[in-house]
């Protein structure tokens, strides 16, 4: 029969489909056909974890021989991860800075996470300014096309981030949120609410929405949330949030 592939040497829209689509043939001549390349991000689920932090996670990874992207630093402040931008914005790049593998298990992790943030957004903000930052492309920084961001998960803010526990977690999450994107506001940088479990969706459009439609955020336009492309619900989702930002 005819090739299916036949026409599909044009860009793709969709990397990972497109990447996931073609490890699942079945006929290794066509997959070998695909120009594809593999670079190690996430964790995904491993238990029992092999390692006590992203940053061994990685050390592993390159043991075994798979390949990761070349940009991978450790650094131990947000300041060390700034600096280590400078380059990248220099270069036209807009940043967003996200704590990975974020989680509170405890009432004190969640404090912790939520001063962790905070103090992130108030340096990043800090570091925003142009004149403090040369070398950067005059104008378009201080017109906020290259303010960098920050990524924000929910489930760092409490920790029984569950549909159970609605009635205590939603209030508490949206209160630390709001904090947060009033921050962010104030030193007109972004603010991204990260992607969670699918099952947590809902409890999260719950603390989303009031957030986000807040009137205290003023004409901020740096409010933003993550979404998982391959969900069944993301055309729907896309909606309900387009409703939201009207």
């Amino acid at each position: 029969g005819a090739n299916p592939w036949t026409a599909c040497h044009v860009s793709y829209a969709n990397p990972r489909n497109l990447a996931s689509g073609t490890l699942r043939r079945l006929d290794p001549k066509i997959v070998a056909k695909r120009r594809l390349r593999f670079l190690a991000h996430g964790l995904g689920q491993v238990d029992p974890m092999p390692a006590e932090s992203y940053w061994e996670w990685t050390a592993i990874l390159r043991d075994w021989g798979i390949p990761l992207p070349k940009e991978v630093w450790h650094v131990n402040t947000i300041d060390e991860a700034i600096k280590n931008g400078h380059d990248y914005e220099k270069k036209g790049y807009r940043l967003s800075y996200d704590m990975l593998g974020e989680g509170a298990r405890t009432a004190e992790a969640a404090d912790a996470y939520f001063e962790s943030y905070a103090n992130a957004i108030k340096t990043i903000g800090a570091t925003a300014d142009e004149a403090k930052r040369p070398g950067l492309l005059k104008g378009r920084l201080q017109a906020g096309k290259l303010r960098p961001g920050i990524s924000v998960k929910l489930s760092a803010l409490h920790p029984r981030d569950e549909a159970r526990h609605a009635g205590d977690c939603v209030p508490a999450m949206s209160e630390k949120l709001l904090a947060l994107a009033k921050m962010a506001a104030q030193h007109n940088i972004a603010m991204t609410v990260d992607a969670e479990e699918v099952d947590r969706l809902e409890t999260s459009l719950k603390i989303i929405g009031p957030v986000m439609q807040d009137e205290s955020l003023g004409d901020w336009e740096g409010f933003g949330l993550a979404i998982q492309a391959y969900s069944k619900r993301t055309l729907d989702l896309i909606d309900i949030l387009a409703a939201m930002a009207q």
